[in-house]
């Protein structure tokens, strides 16, 4: 049964190694105490949620990693994907779910 609170079940497939390369800068960065939501997703294998007041913030870390230019295009066409699901959920007003499977 679908969650109301969630804006859509939407698979975004990411390759191990794509995120690896994504949770290296995200790493870098908290410890400069940025994109600390994106800090969720420490392992390929755990889920994570996002409330629908934290899309705004979520979004702008995704724009944030996006303008790191050592990222891999295909990394960054999937930040951007992540991103547009942000407007989506902002619009709808609710969160989103990030499963592993």
């Amino acid at each position: 049964m679908r969650d109301p609170r969630v804006v859509c079940r939407a698979r975004v497939e990411m390759e191990k190694p794509e995120f690896d390369h994504i949770c290296s800068v995200v790493e870098a960065a908290t410890a400069h105490g940025k994109l600390t939501l994106l800090a969720r997703l420490r392992s390929y294998w755990d889920d994570a949620d996002y409330q629908a007041t934290e899309i705004v913030q979520l979004r702008t870390e995704l724009v944030e990693l996006r303008q790191v230019p050592a990222l891999p295009s295909g990394v960054v066409e999937l930040l951007g994907k992540l991103s547009r699901l942000c407007d989506l959920a902002i619009h709808e007003r609710k969160s989103i779910e990030v499963r592993a499977d």
